[in-house]
C-alpha cells in the first residue's frame, strides 16, 4: 500500500479535515483499524500520532 500517500493525506488533512477513516479509504483500505496497524507498522506512529506530531509542528 502506499503508505507515504497516507501520509500526505493525513497532512492535507489539516486543511480539508479528513478523518482517518476517509484516508485509510482514499489509499486502498475497506477497515480503518487495519488501516491504522499497518500505518504503524510501515511508518512507526499511528496515524492519529502522526497527525498530531505535525499539527503542533507543521
Amino acid at each position: 500500500m502506499d503508505f507515504q500517500g497516507a501520509k500526505l493525506k493525513l497532512l492535507s488533512s489539516r486543511d480539508v479535515k479528513y478523518k482517518i477513516k476517509e484516508v485509510a479509504e482514499m489509499v486502498g483500505f475497506t477497515d480503518p483499524l487495519y488501516f491504522s496497524r499497518r500505518f504503524k507498522e510501515h511508518i512507526g506512529i499511528s496515524p492519529k500520532t502522526y497527525l498530531n506530531k505535525f499539527m503542533n509542528n507543521p
